[in-house]
């Protein structure tokens, strides 16, 4: 029986992609799919390497080639990029209506309702701009600190000192972040001018880290990877402990998103609605300078999901 995927060339794309190597990345997922035209990984994918080579168009066309067949894991990620290619193309309405399916797939993805409301803010959508940004607040999407400093950024553009002031102290209540530290120090003295006075920000009980908290009973996150079969096996048996990751601000941002260890890694094989999956518990991340990556030190398995390994090729 031919063969209707390659996850080692796959592998190759996909670490094409994390090194930024997108004209190799184009050659090589435009081989893969003229082999494999019926592999939804593949045409995501080749997707990707078109939207980075620039070529929006065809790079939509691929992507939603792959969109009805993906899980609802992947399937808000695609609609972010079809979003994308529709705004860069100009059609803001279409655009618009896609960041909204976004938003309904992945609910916790703060990037979504930040990239909506930025374009809205564009077209001077001001009040529409900042009911979406609260509805991420209001949905708990991670991390909360970026949703605050687009606040804080419109309020500031549109002279409301004190609304953009509580908004950066909001930040700061997350993360050290240095642009917000800025922005407060630009409002203190714009206040001065004005003859006005801010509200007074509250010393936080202990730093943080950008989307992590202190509690007494942790709450685990969550964090979803896709794996070639082979690792995914050697997970599940306990012979992989480790999991890279490149230490690029993709990987970085959804990291972050996931918490403080230990949290929950969703492991799936494959991005199609049945595809086999597994949960994993982090119990540590470290960054290893000189590989640039992520090691995400991994615990034991939790859940297990379409996987009846006597079937599997």
């Amino acid at each position: 029986m031919a063969k209707k995927r390659d996850s080692r060339d796959l592998q190759k794309i996909e670490a094409a992609l994390d090194e930024e190597m997108f004209a190799l990345a184009g050659e090589l997922s435009q081989r893969y799919v003229e082999k494999y035209p019926s592999d939804v990984e593949g045409q995501w994918l080749r997707g990707l390497s078109l939207y980075f080579l620039g070529r929006g168009k065809d790079a939509g066309e691929c992507i939603n080639a792959a969109l009805s067949q993906l899980s609802l894991d992947f399937r808000g990620a695609a609609l972010t990029y079809l979003a994308r290619i529709s705004r860069d193309a100009g059609h803001f309405v279409e655009a618009e209506e896609l960041y909204s399916q976004a938003i309904e797939a992945a609910p916790q993805d703060a990037g979504n309702y930040v990239e909506l409301a930025s374009m809205l803010l564009a077209f001077n959508k001001v009040l529409d701009a900042e009911a979406i940004a609260r509805r991420g607040i209001d949905a708990e999407a991670s991390p909360t600190s970026d949703l605050y400093f687009f606040l804080g950024s419109c309020f500031r553009a549109h002279g409301d000192l004190v609304g953009s002031y509580d908004a950066f102290c909001r930040v700061l209540d997350e993360c050290d972040d240095e642009e917000a530290e800025a922005a407060m120090t630009d409002l203190e003295q714009a206040a001065g001018v004005r003859g006005i006075e801010l509200p007074q920000m509250e010393e936080p009980s202990e730093a943080g880290e950008c989307g992590s908290e202190d509690n007494a009973e942790h709450e685990p996150g969550q964090m979803v990877a896709n794996i070639q079969q082979e690792f995914f096996v050697k997970i599940l048996s306990g012979e992989k402990k480790i999991e890279y990751r490149r230490h690029t601000d993709y990987w970085q941002t959804r990291i972050e998103n996931a918490g403080k260890p230990p949290f929950h890694l969703r492991i799936i094989n494959g991005m199609t609605k049945d595809a086999p999956e597994l949960t994993v518990v982090v119990n540590k991340v470290v960054i290893n300078p000189w590989e640039a990556e992520y090691e995400l030190h991994l615990g034991d398995v939790i859940d297990i999901r379409n996987w009846e390994p006597d079937i599997q090729e």
